[in-house]
């Protein structure tokens, strides 16, 4: 049993915000969840800072050659590195590597990725980081190691379709094609689907509409559907009242409020927001899968 203190910590920690709070932590803590996953910076309350902070600092790097974190004989050392690498690599693979550092770097000394990383050890969580692009990166939440086993094995194929993608990608192609390939895996899509504990009829119909070449499952009538059917954020069900989707949510409020009173009325008002966004009746936010 997690100790109430530390829930009602976490609740009050601004560093998190109420979705990740609610779907990532404690969904898992309380045992509802396998896996967890939330996409950095941009699911951060200060997304748009450190974002901010990642442009300065590339800007600097990238046209002076200096990192206005670094003293003056560091950046010496430092354009003198970068004069060498810039011309020993082609402008793409350049940039690349240049937005990589730049945006380890500000993660490492934001207080908000830090929280994040110590909550997790404090609720008894295993983590493990992807990078989607250089600028977007992904954290996995999870406790049992078979699930971080089975992860791993599911990011080195995702590696292997996004690798196999770029070798075939031509400009007019979809930007989708390129951007997450991994989408049109059945393989993929299943298992991970799976893990982030989504029932399987909900993963069948997305796999059947992915392959008629669909973008999405049609959520014209979500507003009428059950709120607990949405039991995690951009989680889209095989139907608005899914009965197996519901009873997911359903097990949620249960395990919530055995953890704390206050969690299955936070909940339910969440649930209901991310059943808006799927009819398109709220505004959406960059979110990661949940």
């Amino acid at each position: 049993m997690i100790d109430p203190n530390l829930v009602t910590r976490l609740l009050a920690d601004e560093a998190v915000s109420e979705r990740v709070k609610l779907d990532d932590y404690l969904l898992l803590a309380a045992g509802v969840r396998r896996l967890g996953m939330l996409t950095y910076p941009a699911e951060f309350p200060d997304a748009a800072a450190i974002g901010q902070e990642i442009d300065a600092r590339f800007a600097s790097r990238y046209y002076r050659g200096t990192d206005p974190e670094l003293g003056s004989g560091a950046n010496l050392l430092n354009r003198l590195r970068h004069l060498f690498l810039r011309a020993m690599r082609s402008p793409v693979a350049y940039k690349t590597m240049l937005l990589q550092e730049v945006v380890t770097a500000v993660l490492r000394q934001s207080a908000t990725y830090r929280a994040h990383r110590q909550w997790a050890s404090a609720l008894g969580l295993r983590t493990l980081e992807a990078e989607v692009r250089p600028s977007i990166r992904e954290l996995f939440l999870y406790r049992d190691a078979a699930v971080g086993s089975r992860l791993s094995s599911l990011m080195e194929l995702r590696e292997r379709i996004r690798e196999e993608a770029r070798a075939v990608f031509r400009p007019g192609m979809p930007a989708l094609f390129f951007v997450y390939p991994e989408e049109r895996s059945e393989e993929y899509v299943q298992a991970m689907g799976e893990l982030l504990g989504y029932p399987d009829c909900c993963v069948q119909a997305y796999v059947r509409s992915r392959r008629k070449g669909e973008g999405e499952l049609p959520q014209a009538t979500a507003e009428a559907g059950e709120p607990l059917a949405y039991f995690v954020r951009d989680f889209v069900p095989c139907r608005p009242s899914c009965p197996a989707a519901a009873a997911v949510g359903r097990l949620a409020c249960e395990k919530l409020a055995q953890l704390d009173p206050r969690l299955p009325d936070r909940y339910l008002s969440l649930v209901r927001s991310h059943r808006d966004q799927a009819a398109g009746t709220a505004p959406r936010t960059p979110q990661g899968e949940g």
